[in-house]
């Protein structure tokens, strides 16, 4: 089934609502009454406890002891995260960032409406950094899709810089996409992975640390550079 045609998966499942709730319940002491808007909005600009009941009920709903193995078994692919989304009935956000969690390769989602990009999540092994609030870039099957042009069924490679900004890329650095349109939510969903190194090997101190995202990098974060 083709991943445009499927609407089902774009929607919010009941039993992440439910699990969300019991995220705030767990880790806040009380439930938030949240609107539809607080639940999925994996954006910047959602409130951090929300993003925190999210990622709760990610876990919960997307153990990643039971998704781990099946994804890791295959290459990566939108099809792989919609198949996540289906079997365990969950949204096709939450199993892309679930999905960003336990995949072994270096992968990003990218999450963009009405051409701008709302958020992104990346594997940790994914060392550049991705924005965010900026158009998708021009040339990128994101806008292609937006433009309502016929685009691959499989990741196709594209030049690494219309999606990263680094002075550290090979010349010739390819990065294969795969993007799709969620016509219901005015939205496309891109996955980036980096098949092939497009770095020079031991360059600049490891592509200065990870490519530092000045967004991720607080005083809350769980995560710090060689130390995962």
């Amino acid at each position: 089934m083709q991943m445009q045609r499927s609407r089902v998966m774009e929607q919010m499942p009941a039993h992440l609502t439910v699990a969300h709730e019991i995220g705030h319940r767990v880790l806040h002491g009380a439930s938030a009454a949240c609107g539809s808007s607080d639940i999925g909005n994996w954006s910047a600009s959602a409130k951090r406890t929300e993003k925190e009941a999210d990622q709760f009920a990610a876990e919960l709903l997307l153990p990643s002891k039971e998704i781990g193995p099946a994804i890791n078994s295959r290459s990566p692919s939108l099809q792989t995260i919609q198949d996540v989304a289906q079997k365990y009935e969950a949204s096709l956000s939450a199993s892309a960032w679930r999905y960003c969690d336990v995949v072994a390769m270096p992968c990003a989602v990218i999450w963009s409406t009405n051409e701008v990009i709302q958020w992104s999540r990346k594997s940790d092994s994914f060392r550049f950094f991705l924005q965010r609030g900026v158009k998708v870039p021009a040339g990128s099957y994101a806008m292609a899709a937006y433009e309502g042009k016929v685009l691959p069924e499989d990741p196709e490679p594209v030049a690494a810089d219309e999606w990263i900004e680094s002075g550290y890329l090979r010349e010739d650095a390819e990065i294969w996409e795969q993007s799709r349109r969620l016509r219901s939510y005015d939205s496309v969903i891109t996955l980036l992975w980096i098949k092939r190194e497009i770095s020079p090997p031991g360059g600049k101190e490891d592509v200065l640390l990870e490519e530092l995202d000045p967004e991720d990098f607080t005083l809350r974060r769980k995560h710090w550079p060689g130390k995962r």
